[in-house]
């Protein structure tokens, strides 16, 4: 994949199941950990989601993840 920046990483979904996914997005300086819940609720599904950032580009970044997670669910 690349990423704004032209950075240069990957994608690699780590746990597929039929109630949790998980992913790792790894470029230089920059790890995400991401996963989603599904729940059956009332004749739909509950998503949640959440993911934890690590390395020095993160750091830098910690404010432009605000808010993330509900545009990744309002999708």
């Amino acid at each position: 994949m690349v990423v704004r920046g032209g950075l240069r990483g990957e994608i690699t979904w780590t746990r597929i199941e039929a109630w949790r996914v998980e992913m790792r997005i790894a470029v230089p300086g920059f790890t995400e950990d991401g996963w989603w819940r599904l729940t059956p609720q009332d004749g739909g599904t509950l998503v949640a989601h959440g993911f934890s950032h690590r390395g020095p580009l993160a750091v830098v970044l910690t404010r432009a993840f605000r808010g993330v997670v509900e545009l990744r669910l309002a999708r």
